[in-house]
């Protein structure tokens, strides 16, 4: 069959897609062209095209030269005069793209031939200067109790109290706490004060507490002394981070929620260059617009995964008593090149001292830790052992191996292999550990089959010298508030839980098995309340917090002194804190909030998918500065509008349908019923009520009004 000349033409230059541009010439014929560069649409244009070659090859195009702008040099070629018109002919290593039927013109250049450029992050930091808040006060509280099987002597009970303060860098706690018990009774005093010299250096003094802790709760220990903790070391930045930008874009830099800079960045390769980066793990987001639309790129390392960066370093050390003699301890890591972290530790006390070593490479998709310990005591000597671990991942295989070599009992040495697979559905795990001695060994295997987020069937089982276990466990989620769980296996009787949590605050379990049963109930508002009843006994506890920070007194299920205080002047508010949920505004509108995450900063939001009807804002979150101690205010009020429904009537039975209500330049719509949606206000709210056959009114909205009247 012979193909007509046009469908010939058009399989040839169909086929030069993706083609270098070619030389071409101003006897190429002319075409009407919808014509676009990186991307970006630049109109209809005149253009002479020609195929070049035999059969398939690259495409000639012939160029108005207004079509590329300043910063598109690098696809210029050559200029031409045809017929008294300016021409450009295209650089060689343009990609054309030609499409005959939809008359369409695409041109490309890899970005890096548009030059490139660096974006230097070097004098920006990863947080703000340090913050400190109004002085709080809060009294912490705690109560429990349990029983077992009725026996008065089986009793146990526990309470707190502790009240703490922060001012400036220096913040403390005073209190006491009281235990009863078949072993141990009596009332205990505690006390902690600590002193922040920076953000990186804390000083602490302590009396029956632990150096570090803030919530001491009804923990019981006799240490007395104190301890210093800090970090230093040169700014943690990110290794240079490449950008490819098509077209001029506004580029916007986030780490962990906040942002470091935004900045206009012309057409190339785009370097962001000592990009700073707060301890542990982090989130960077870079967001890109131009004209062609917004795209957002993401990356995301776990806490887990980090390494210290070459030389910095972390710390802990304390020095005291106990009731058993002195006590000192010291702990330390410290970030060395290539990737490796040494991290150290000691402990000495009169009757056992402990050293250890360890170095840990981290490499992606990779891991190697080597350790060295040493511990002993005065009538049994040193006791020193060697360990070495790997891990290996590669794609959805992990696997894994460690080795145990204690130097004084060769025969007390151990190795693990390990080995996970993790697919959608699917998960599969062996391992097996093993000694020297005889019988000295072990093998274990899982399988668990996911199905969509509603539940899952898992099976295990176990070879040992004495015998062998088998396991089958399934869990079944038909609603987000009840969840099912059922297992047995040969070791163990079948057993039973059933949990259900109608809202975050409460939750309620039954689990039962042939030996045992038991009844547990947990709440968390503004206090923290457990008990549970069993076939052996019962148990309860309530903690909670009277704290008095910004103003306010609040009841609060954790006692801290550092907090933000939001004020919406709306009740009912639900907000998130770095994406979760800490609680709703009072009556006032306002909500302080305690539970803060780690680190100089943090975005609080609204959450959406729960806020009342009727509440318009403006922004949906903010980032805010957290302070190191005390309580800072976000006066939050001016983004917030509270709207409710008014029917607006011409007379009373007559509604004003489809009409329009202006009330101090706000203009409110109505629908067939006269119903509008209405600022709610603290006072009357005068306006004139339209109709849309002309009809005007004068109406006044009263606080609280469900139906509105025109005056008469």
């Amino acid at each position: 069959m012979r193909r007509s000349r046009f469908r010939s033409a058009a399989a040839l230059l169909t086929a030069a897609l993706l083609c270098p541009a070619a030389a071409a010439s101003c006897g190429a014929p002319e075409a009407l062209l919808q014509v676009s560069v990186q991307g970006s649409d630049r109109g209809t244009q005149v253009v002479r095209l020609a195929a070049t070659g035999a059969g398939e090859g690259p495409v000639g195009v012939l160029l108005p030269p207004d079509v590329l702008r300043p910063g598109e040099g690098a696809l210029l070629g050559e200029r031409l005069t045809c017929g008294g018109d300016p021409f450009v002919t295209l650089a060689g290593d343009v990609v054309v793209r030609y499409d005959a039927g939809a008359q369409t013109l695409s041109l490309t250049l890899p970005p890096a031939r548009l030059g490139s450029r660096v974006a230097d992050f070097a004098d920006l930091s990863p947080g703000p200067p340090p913050l400190y808040g109004e002085a709080g006060w809060a009294v912490t509280f705690g109560v429990r109790g349990a029983a077992n099987d009725g026996r008065p002597e089986d009793w146990t009970a526990g309470a707190y109290a502790n009240v703490g303060t922060a001012r400036g860098r220096l913040s403390g706690s005073l209190g006491a706490v009281a235990v009863r018990g078949a072993g141990d009774s009596g009332v205990q005093p505690r006390a902690l004060l600590r002193y922040a010299v920076s953000p990186e250096l804390h000083l602490y003094g302590v009396w029956n507490a632990a150096p570090t802790a803030e919530a001491p709760g009804f923990g019981v220990t006799d240490f007395r002394g104190v301890a210093v903790e800090g970090r230093g070391g040169p700014p943690r930045v990110l290794p240079d981070y490449r950008l490819d930008l098509p077209l001029p874009a506004d580029v916007e830099v986030r780490v962990n929620g906040r942002r470091l800079h935004s900045f206009r960045a012309e057409a190339g390769t785009l370097t962001l260059r000592n990009v700073p980066l707060p301890p542990g793990g982090f989130a960077l987001r870079v967001t890109l617009t131009d004209e062609t639309g917004t795209r957002e790129l993401e990356e995301r390392v776990s806490a887990e995964a980090v390494t210290l960066p070459s030389g910095t370093f972390a710390y802990t050390a304390q020095a005291g008593w106990t009731s058993r003699g002195s006590l000192a301890g010291a702990s330390g890591q410290v970030g060395l090149r290539g990737g490796w972290t040494l991290l150290g530790s000691a402990t000495l006390t009169p009757d056992r001292t402990a050293l250890s070593a360890r170095a840990n490479l981290a490499r992606p998709g990779w891991t190697l830790g080597l350790g060295a310990s040493v511990g002993g005591t005065p009538d049994e000597g040193w006791q020193p052992e060697l360990s070495a671990e790997a891990s290996r991942a590669v794609g959805r295989l992990a696997l894994q191996g460690r080795v145990a070599l204690p130097v004084g009992d060769l025969q007390a040495v151990t190795l693990g292999l390990g080995a996970r697979y993790a697919a959608p559905d699917w998960e599969f795990s062996v391992g097996t550990r093993s000694g020297l001695g005889a019988g000295a060994w072990q093998a274990d295997a899982s399988v668990t089959r996911r199905f969509g987020g509603r539940g899952s069937l898992s099976l295990t089982g176990g070879l040992r010298p004495d015998g062998w276990s088998a396991g089958l466990r399934t869990t079944w989620t038909p609603d987000p508030r009840w969840t099912v769980a059922a297992g047995a296996s040969r070791d163990q009787a079948a057993n039973l839980q059933v949990r259900y949590a109608p809202t975050p605050a409460h939750t309620a379990e039954v689990a039962a098995s042939a030996q045992a049963a038991t009844l547990n109930y947990g709440y968390r508002g503004p206090v923290r309340a457990a008990a549970s009843v069993s076939t052996s006994g019962a148990s309860a506890q309530v903690e909670g917090a009277v704290v008095v920070s910004g103003g306010r007194v609040s009841l609060q299920p954790d006692g801290a002194t550092r907090g933000v205080l939001v004020r919406t002047g709306i009740r009912g508010i639900p907000l998130l804190v770095a994406g979760e949920v800490v609680g709703v505004t009072d009556a006032r509108g306002d909500l302080l909030i305690t539970r803060l995450p780690v680190g100089p900063a943090a975005i609080v939001g609204v959450d959406l998918g729960t806020l009342p009807f009727g509440i318009a804002l403006r922004e949906g979150s903010r980032e805010l500065p957290l302070p190191v101690s005390g309580v800072v205010t976000l006066d939050w009020r001016e983004n917030f509008r509270e709207f409710r429904w008014v029917q607006y009537l011409w007379a009373p039975g007559q509604p004003a349908a489809y009409g329009e209500v202006s009330l101090g330049g706000e203009v409110v719509l109505l629908d067939e019923e006269g119903n509008g949606l209405t600022p709610v206000s603290a006072g009357a709210l005068p306006g004139e009520l339209r109709g849309e056959d002309g009809r005007r009114c004068a109406v006044t909205v009263g606080v609280g009004e469900e139906r509105v009247s025109c005056h008469p």
